[in-house]
């Protein structure tokens, strides 16, 4: 049981591999909102956006003197 989790939460599996062995414990049951996979795609998209962002914030004293 991961430490964050209260004793009586839900827990599932990893399904079995190809040789047969299971995952980690994984916190959460299907159905909830981490195991959505559209929720999941829109972490993805947020997280792309926020280092493009932080890109964009990191590099724009390089190309400040090409808008004079």
């Amino acid at each position: 049981m991961l430490p964050s989790m209260p004793a009586d939460a839900p827990v599932s599996r990893r399904p079995a591999a190809p040789g047969g062995e299971r995952g980690p414990l994984l916190a959460g049951a299907l159905g909830e909102v981490c195991a959505v996979p559209r929720v999941s795609q829109g972490y993805k998209l947020l997280f792309g956006a926020v280092v493009l962002l932080v890109l964009v914030a990191l590099s724009f004293h390089w190309f400040t003197p090409f808008s004079y």
